[in-house]
């Protein structure tokens, strides 16, 4: 007599049912399109009446985009440096204030809803529709304004200059400043990860340790800080993911004006690989180095 499928196999097929669609979607609008996209950048497409025609061209792509185009790999510099520098700061901040939001005080709804409206704002239809709005214009561009008309961004290199820090520490908090709204506007989902890891904490644990005589900084840092850090490792991923990926990052402009703009259809797809290529490194050097820390409940 064949014996009864235990129960975890019988979830593992319920399981299968659920992510069937996103199996099929993933199959037909993800990598179907990515093998096309692939043969693109071995190619050289031309428009004609028919349609279009390949002409295999094999890596000219990828070498003409890393050493004839020199502007790409200014970009590509100039998006991970930022990307550096975005993605602590956004971390941080998140976590600070997700820290803050648990605790109880009047008002906390209304704050973690304040908090959340970066999501909203940065969504698509309200992106397009604030395109042209000065006050975002102003604000994106308030580093070089401030700094042309000696304001705060003068003052505040002026004032962390006198301070006798190194040229490099200097440099990350000016930057830092500049970044405001962009780093503002990325801590939105960090911030929603980082409270409902804090509220997951068991109330039992902080108790224990404070009956044990433990201070609110050893609470912090043997108890809060290690319940949460594999969800700081999911922040530091979708931060970096979400920095790269931002509509405002150059190196993607570059890829779309040179695709659809110059009509060069092989060398985006090639230019799009690189950069593909090139995060996925970036992706798994960070998660390498940060899960080997992580500490996990089991």
């Amino acid at each position: 007599m064949k014996p009864k499928s235990s129960l975890i196999k019988k979830r593992g097929r319920y399981g299968y049912f659920f992510i069937f669609p996103f199996l099929v979607g993933l199959l037909f609008y993800f990598i179907i399109p990515l093998i096309g996209a692939f043969r693109f950048s071995l190619s050289e497409l031309k428009v004609n009446s028919t349609g279009y025609e390949l002409s295999f061209v094999g890596a000219e792509n990828f070498r003409h985009a890393f050493l004839v185009d020199t502007q790409f790999r200014k970009l590509l510099v100039s998006s991970v440096g930022n990307m550096c520098v975005n993605v602590p700061i956004t971390v941080i901040f998140s976590f600070f204030l997700a820290s803050l939001v648990s605790m109880e005080f009047k008002g906390r709804g209304a704050v973690r809803t304040i908090l959340f409206l970066p999501i909203i704002i940065s969504s698509g239809a309200v992106a397009m529709l604030t395109a042209d709005d000065y006050m975002s214009i102003m604000i994106n561009n308030s580093d070089k304004y401030t700094a042309a008309n000696g304001g705060l961004a003068s003052v505040f290199v002026s004032t962390v200059s006198q301070m006798e820090l190194s040229s490099g520490v200097v440099d990350f908090l000016v930057r830092s400043v500049e970044r405001v709204y962009d780093i503002t506007v990325m801590s939105a989902v960090p911030i929603v990860i980082f409270l409902a890891a804090l509220q997951s904490v068991p109330d039992a644990l902080y108790e224990a340790a404070f009956i044990e005589g433990a201070t609110r900084w050893e609470v912090f840092w043997k108890i809060k800080f290690p319940m949460v850090s594999p969800h700081i490792l999911v922040c530091l991923i979708y931060s970096i993911v979400d920095s790269f990926n931002s509509a405002s990052n150059v190196v993607i402009a570059d890829i779309k004006n040179v695709t659809y703009m110059k009509f060069n259809y092989g060398m985006g797809a090639a230019m799009s690989f690189s950069y593909m290529a090139i995060v996925l490194v970036i992706l798994a050097i960070v998660y390498w180095a940060v899960s080997r820390k992580v500490f996990y409940n089991n």
